[in-house]
């Protein structure tokens, strides 16, 4: 497995037994976090730009299942 996701699933382990929204936040930061390594190591432009609406993307469906949309 990629190290860079281990590296996010470790951190998002590292949650566990937490309250929710501490939760909720520690996945967010780790996420931005994740994102920011791939943009960083990603050659290609365009790939940089793939990487962010993937996280946009993310976020929005977190914050449909929040509205209950």
């Amino acid at each position: 497995m990629d190290r860079r996701i281990e590296s996010f699933l470790g951190d998002v382990l590292a949650l566990a037994g937490e309250e929710p929204d501490a939760v909720r936040e520690g996945v967010r930061v780790a996420l931005a976090k994740c994102e920011a390594i791939f943009r960083l190591q990603e050659p290609q432009p365009w790939s940089r730009s793939n990487a962010r609406l993937l996280a946009d993307a993310t976020g929005k469906d977190r914050d449909g299942e929040r509205l209950g949309g």
